[in-house]
């Protein structure tokens, strides 16, 4: 074999090595009882020879004093595919929607299980009503979730389109309204979608379902003519529906990642059958979600143009009040006193939050702060900011996943090391991140683990800029080729945390990796930095 085989069978082998690695992608506390916590986890990783990613499942069991594994086991393997599943708010009940194709037509049908037993309560065929089209579960617009009574489940689904002919032969040509009706002619006529993965979403509606019944409830309004409901959410004790619509004429350009898009945060009132606007038109608003108290609701919010990703406001409204008056809760930082991972609050920079993200009073958010994915407590009260410890302290990103009874739910990465499940007590006067499971990610990388650093750069202007570099494990001082990955910028992050087929694979072959954060800025309207 000549050198250059062996060097192209070596990446294979550190490809295939890399990918093998695990990745939680969901996780929930199933329970905290007085002495054990359990846990659920589904993982992910690369599969070259079926060129897919593949998961399964995990199940922990933790101390709850000390919060010291007891022990984990594996689940079954779920597939390439995994059907989407909810939870109700009691844990009791879990919904999922499976996808059948029959002939040319994909039905979907929605299955209601007593959580514990796994015994199925109720198949419903959703397209058996002809309300609705297909429903939208993961992606922008997507929704999935039960009431707080737990007796209805919300969903968005297509709107319904009337199949179009392109001529009719047994219409009365003489009769004009019903030839407007029938929409002759407008079976190639191109409905534009919301495109950037989402080819399916056109006109999303949002719809309720009372399972038991089987009762379906399409809610129809003009205003989706114009705006698309996103981030659809039940209301306070499940008065009607809060959404995020989202400006779609004349053009959809996009959301996913895109945060720059004029909206309009709605109240849809049942009883009333009306439709209420709430704060400011022309913003844009993510991760808006109402607290199991049924007293806040919160969201992130930014001018509606713009970077696509500019820093957030935090908003907050007291439902209790009959004035739906939000207020400002954390505002837009213009620029922190020192930038990057050990630097001061830079304000929301992509921020996330988990299904339930409230534990008493404060708010669990995942931001950038500077290169690292960071979880910081937010006072619903006066808005104060606490950063919570990197596991293990060291840098590194923690990526929530789940909050409850006290306890969050995360997984903890860096560069140095791969994914590792961990959960922390909120209501702890040290909060400490601790692993879920005694077996350490790092065996068997030891190689791919061992040194890495975050560099500051310079720029002409004095401007100074993030950046990290992975090196590879090499006895002795000699140089090693440099693969340099400019990134983050000016609407992102190159994130600090463990990178596995890519950069994994380039490491173990030899090289070293320098991940370069573009220069930005901060502030509202023209800022994206972090």
């Amino acid at each position: 074999m000549t050198a250059s085989l062996a060097r192209v069978q070596g990446w294979i082998e550190n490809y295939e090595r890399v990918s093998a690695v695990r990745e939680p992608v969901a996780g929930r506390i199933v329970s905290v009882q007085d002495d054990l916590i359990q846990v659920e986890s589904v993982w992910t990783n690369r599969e070259p020879v079926l060129k897919k990613a593949i998961k399964s499942t995990r199940f922990s069991l933790l101390n709850k004093e000390n919060l010291t594994p007891v022990s984990s086991i594996g689940g079954r393997q779920i597939g390439t595919d995994a059907h989407p599943t909810i939870y109700s708010p009691s844990g009791a009940l879990s919904a999922t929607i499976l996808s059948q194709t029959e002939g040319k037509d994909e039905k979907q049908f929605l299955i209601v299980s007593c959580t514990k037993s796994q015994r199925r309560l109720k198949t419903i065929d959703l397209a058996a009503s002809k309300k609705h089209g297909k429903v939208h579960v993961a992606n922008e617009f997507g929704a999935f979730k039960f009431s707080h009574d737990e007796e209805k489940i919300l969903f968005v689904a297509e709107k319904l389109v009337k199949p179009t002919h392109f001529f009719d032969p047994d219409l009365d040509w003489t009769d004009e309204e019903k030839i407007s009706k029938a929409n002759v002619g407008e079976k190639f006529a191109v409905r534009e979608s919301w495109g950037e993965q989402m080819p399916e979403v056109k006109t999303p509606v949002i719809c309720t379902l009372t399972w038991k019944t089987n009762v379906l409830r399409l809610i129809e309004t003009d205003i989706f003519e114009e705006f698309s409901p996103a981030q659809s959410t039940w209301a306070p004790e499940d008065t009607g529906i809060l959404f995020v619509g989202v400006k779609s004429t004349p053009f959809k350009l996009g959301k996913i990642y895109c945060s720059n898009r004029p909206s309009q945060l709605y109240f849809y009132d049942f009883k009333a059958d009306s439709f209420e606007k709430i704060g400011k038109f022309g913003v844009g608003i993510e991760g808006l979600r109402v607290s199991p108290c049924g007293k806040r609701v919160v969201w992130f919010q930014r001018d509606g143009t713009g970077p696509h990703g500019a820093g957030f406001e935090l908003w907050k409204l007291d439902w209790t009040k009959p004035e739906r008056t939000p207020e400002l809760l954390v505002p837009l930082v213009q620029k922190p006193e020192k930038i990057g991972v050990s630097g001061t609050f830079p304000g929301f920079y992509l921020p996330t939050l988990v299904r339930q993200p409230f534990s008493k009073g404060q708010l669990v958010v995942s931001t950038l702060w500077g290169a690292a994915n960071t979880v910081v407590l937010v006072d619903l009260t006066d808005g104060k900011i606490t950063k919570l410890p990197y596991y293990e302290k060291k840098i590194g990103s923690t990526f929530p996943l789940d909050v409850k009874d006290g306890y969050l739910l995360a997984y903890a990465s860096s560069p140095a090391r791969p994914a590792t499940l961990v959960l922390a007590d909120l209501n702890a006067q040290n909060i400490e991140f601790k692993p879920v499971e005694a077996q350490d990610p790092k065996v068997g990388l030891e190689d791919l683990t061992e040194k890495w650093e975050v560099v500051y750069l310079k720029r002409e202007d004095g401007h100074i800029y993030e950046s990290f570099i992975r090196f590879p494990k090499k006895e002795g001082n000699f140089k090693v080729p440099l693969v340099v990955l400019p990134h983050g910028g000016p609407h992102g992050c190159s994130v600090i945390m463990w990178h596995g087929t890519l950069i994994g694979s380039l490491v173990a072959s030899g090289y070293a990796v320098l991940q370069v954060e573009l220069c930005r800025f901060f502030g509202g309207k023209n800022g994206f930095s972090i």
